[in-house]
């Protein structure tokens, strides 16, 4: 069985934030294309 990815939208005021969370993933935060969480 197949493990689908997880996509998620927030908004407050005028900022918006989109979040992927996959099953296959290395454990990995980024922002943006780049920046890590740890950055």
């Amino acid at each position: 069985m197949e493990k689908e990815a997880i996509y998620a939208t927030g908004r407050r005021k005028t900022s918006v934030a989109k979040l992927w969370l996959s099953p296959n993933g290395e454990g990995k935060e980024i922002i943006n294309g780049g920046k890590t969480l740890k950055e």
